[in-house]
């Protein structure tokens, strides 16, 4: 007898770590599949600009590396660093520690986050 294969709509999709013998049985509706078209040629447009395409003889990518390097001189270095490393922490963390009982913090958090930026750009002077 065959087994019975549970089929997931994209709905009921909640991992983004899922194993790959569940992520086989995703269905994909029409208009899902059309908007995951889109979107890769779009991603993949906008990477082959970025890693090869030439301005004045430099890649796009090799403009905006230099652009944060004149911005924050060799500290970029350590401030890239310091974003890898709190990366990995809180992947490992959330995880594998908390299990997404905090998702809540994490909307409140990046709530603070928004209204400090935009405190910020009230009071800064208008350039």
């Amino acid at each position: 007898m065959e087994e019975k294969k549970k089929v997931i709509r994209v709905e009921e999709v909640t991992d983004p770590d899922m194993m790959s013998k569940e992520l086989d049985s995703v269905v994909l509706e029409g208009s899902n599949k059309t908007k995951g078209i889109i979107l890769f040629l779009i991603c993949s447009i906008i990477g082959i600009a970025v890693f090869f395409g030439q301005i004045e003889g430099s890649t796009i990518f090799g403009i905006i590396y230099n652009g944060f390097v004149d911005l924050f001189g060799q500290a970029i270095y350590w401030i890239l660093s310091i974003v890898i490393t709190a990366n990995f922490i809180c992947h490992i963390y959330f995880k594998y520690i908390d299990k997404g009982k905090t998702k809540t913090h994490l909307l409140m958090f990046t709530e603070m986050i928004r209204l400090f930026i935009q405190s910020y750009m009230d009071w800064a002077p208008s350039m």
